[in-house]
């Protein structure tokens, strides 16, 4: 593999494709130990900024708090997160996958930083995206989270109907994979 990940960076560097620089130093940091993706992810921060493109940077960013948040480096997470929502709110261009998907994370850190009335207000306006645009999986994590998030606070009737309705829409989507966690 590391030969393959090496000839992908090293031509898309001679090609200048600050993309492709991107994806190159983001398929390291997915095959590398969990010490060494910090480092990865500078490099892609490095070349987004390079490249000035806002949606690249924005999505660099997101990808440096994933990392840290697989390390439960939740505050760093969140600021890296926050600094991922600061380029994308401040583009001339529009991405709304990558808007609720760092919206998402945000509510994500928020639930495990036991902020749960922020965390269940931006994971509800990415439930209704995530359903509009059939992405199955992060529509029923979200739902997951916004079962969670009503439990936490002492919800229970909620917390039940979210569940039962992750399960519905879990058989409704052929995706079964979320029951265990509804259940």
């Amino acid at each position: 593999q590391r030969a393959y990940l090496k000839v992908f960076l090293k031509k898309a560097r001679l090609e200048r494709n600050w993309k492709q620089i991107v994806r190159g130093y983001k398929n390291y940091l997915h095959r590398a130990p969990i010490e060494q993706r910090i480092a990865y992810a500078d490099s892609m921060i490095y070349t987004a900024i390079e490249s000035k493109d806002t949606i690249l940077i924005s999505s660099a960013y997101l990808t440096k708090g994933i990392v840290h948040y697989s390390r439960k480096e939740y505050e760093k997470a969140l600021d890296y997160y926050l600094i991922a929502n600061d380029y994308l709110s401040n583009s001339t261009a529009d991405s709304p996958y990558l808007r609720y998907k760092i919206k998402y994370n945000i509510g994500h850190i928020k639930y495990y930083l036991e902020q749960f009335k922020e965390a269940l207000t931006l994971l509800n306006e990415c439930l209704d995206y995530f359903k509009k645009h059939n992405d199955k999986r992060a529509y029923l994590n979200t739902l997951h989270y916004i079962g969670l998030c009503h439990n936490r606070m002492f919800n229970y009737g909620q917390c039940s109907r979210i569940n039962l309705l992750g399960i519905e829409e879990g058989e409704r989507l052929e995706n079964k994979s979320m029951a265990v966690y509804f259940r």
